[in-house]
């Protein structure tokens, strides 16, 4: 195995402890046959405590004899380590038995990877019918270059259809170090920090996101639905330009394919992350199309701009020096400008400046508009049963949700309540979404517009409750 950084082996081994903890608390025992790969203790079971056991092994603990050393060796390598581990788990688990055949029992020369650049080592490895895993680390070899990768299988021959975990240099480490009252070695400087990888709301079904290291998962999130979540959220300890490469994997697939789906750049300094390229999307077998250009245009021409894309509008309001009625922003949550098809676009439009009561010196430093605290009541059609959900969305152009009321019966109650802070002439849309449906359409069912002075609410337009049925 290659060597990584001393930050980097910590949190490997940390990972590590992690998957043998959670292993001896959830993993649910079933009956197999004695003397077969991952009973290492030949109960006739392949349970925790056979993960346990391995693991005690990998560590010096408590070492097997070389009847369970053959039984722990369930990949067939000759070593027994962290990715036999790994694989008894899964198997544990019920996502991945080990009496299926984990990848071609044909073997193919590993080709030498130093030097190459990661387009031109992930070209070789599929050339050779293996697949790759990257991460990164700083090192001497030149920046964007292969500085290490898995040698694993000793002969140089692996299992066809497997993932070489690679690691491509970053250059020598130029950010802030330790000092001396820190650390006895000037290991880089690190802050804790949570990178957000968005996730395109028209998936669904289980999925896991990982970041390697050394082929090693060194973070891992996992959905249950992708389709109740809009982020995946990691929280990373990361160095000055430190990079991460997040590999997706659909748990509803019987293969083990492993999507690359986004790279992130950490910049100490500011606490951000950048993504580097674009999100693979495609990988996930989501389609995508190019965000259109929408400022300037009205309401009407933003919506029929986004659906000729083949993209939905989530419409808001704020004031703003643009010309009311007018686009005045829009979400651009995916940087290079691509959208899953069918997403919904966050767009605000202009209500002009800002004419009602601020607030005084002493009430803030900033002249904010002055808000009231009012309930919002939106009537509901008779008739229609069912769960719903009406959501107000944050600042109008985010896909945050600001207020949010769920009726597990819509028949049973005559009108939605929100209690909204909201200024003179502040505008809201609520918008429905029908919870017993399979997709995830949102139904713009109504807006408000609230008076300051008399503490009342205005609809704009009608309800339109032929949208809910």
């Amino acid at each position: 195995m290659y060597n990584v950084n001393n930050r980097k082996i910590i949190s490997r081994i940390s990972a590590i402890s992690v998957a043998v903890l959670m292993a001896a608390q959830c993993f649910t025992a079933f009956a197999d046959t004695a003397d077969k790969l991952g009973d290492v203790n030949f109960d006739g079971k392949i349970n925790a405590s056979d993960v346990v056991s391995v693991a005690a092994h990998i560590r010096g603990l408590k070492t097997l004899d070389s009847r369970g050393a053959a039984a722990a060796d369930v990949n067939s390598d000759s070593k027994v380590n962290a990715a036999d581990i790994t694989m008894i788990a899964a198997h544990c688990k019920g996502i991945k038995s080990l009496s299926k055949k984990e990848i071609s029992d044909e073997k193919v020369k590993l080709p030498e990877l130093f030097g190459l650049t990661e387009e031109q080592a992930v070209a070789a490895l599929k050339e050779a019918g293996l697949n790759c895993l990257i991460d990164y680390d700083f090192s001497s070899t030149e920046t964007g270059q292969v500085c290490s990768y898995n040698a694993e299988y000793r002969d140089g021959f692996w299992p066809k259809g497997s993932y070489v975990p690679v690691c491509i240099s970053l250059g020598e480490y130029e950010g802030p170090r330790m000092s001396e009252d820190e650390s006895p070695y000037p290991y880089p400087k690190t802050k804790q920090s949570k990178l957000e990888v968005p996730v395109p709301e028209v998936l669904s079904g289980p999925y896991t996101f990982n970041i390697y290291s050394g082929g090693d998962v060194l973070y891992t999130n996992t959905a249950d639905d992708i389709s109740e979540v809009k982020k995946i959220t990691f929280d990373i300890d990361a160095c000055n330009k430190d990079r991460y490469a997040i590999y997706a994997k659909n748990n509803n697939s019987k293969d083990n394919e492993l999507i690359r789906y986004a790279t992130y750049e950490f910049d100490y300094d500011s606490e951000t992350w950048a993504l580097v390229g674009g999100l693979n999307f495609e990988g996930l077998g989501v389609s995508t199309v190019e965000l259109p250009e929408l400022f300037g245009l009205t309401e009407e021409q933003a919506v029929k701009a986004l659906n000729e894309a083949g993209l939905n509008c989530r419409i808001g309001y704020d004031f703003s020096s643009t010309e009311k009625g007018q686009v005045c922003s829009y979400c651009a949550v995916y940087e290079d400008g691509c959208w899953p098809k069918g997403s919904y676009v966050p767009v605000c439009i202009s209500l002009g400046e800002y004419e009602g009561p601020r607030m005084s010196e002493d009430e803030s430093p900033y002249p904010y508009p002055k808000t009231k605290e009012s309930k919002l009541e939106v009537p509901v059609p008779e008739g229609l049963d069912g769960s719903y959900t009406f959501n107000i969305y944050r600042n109008n152009y985010t896909n945050e949700v600001e207020y949010t009321n769920t009726v597990n019966d819509l028949n049973s109650v005559k009108s939605i309540t929100f209690d909204v802070e909201a200024c003179s002439k502040g505008r809201f849309v609520i918008y429905a979404k029908n919870n017993n449906s399979k997709g995830n359409e949102l139904i713009r069912y109504a807006t408000y517009e609230f008076d300051y002075d008399s503490e009342t609410w205005a609809l704009v337009g009608v309800l339109n409750t032929d949208g809910l049925k």
